[in-house]
């Protein structure tokens, strides 16, 4: 069961993340493929 946490806690802060990066990148305009390929490299990062 533990494991279950553990994978519910990364799913939670890869969401905040990714939310994050996106709010930040859309107030730059339209979020274009180039854009969204940055987005990605920034999430993983």
């Amino acid at each position: 069961m533990t494991n279950y946490y553990v994978l519910f806690d990364a799913q939670a802060a890869a969401e905040e993340v990714v939310a994050r990066v996106v709010a930040r990148h859309r107030t730059k305009g339209a979020l274009i493929w180039k854009l969204l390929h940055q987005m990605e490299e920034e999430s993983a990062g």
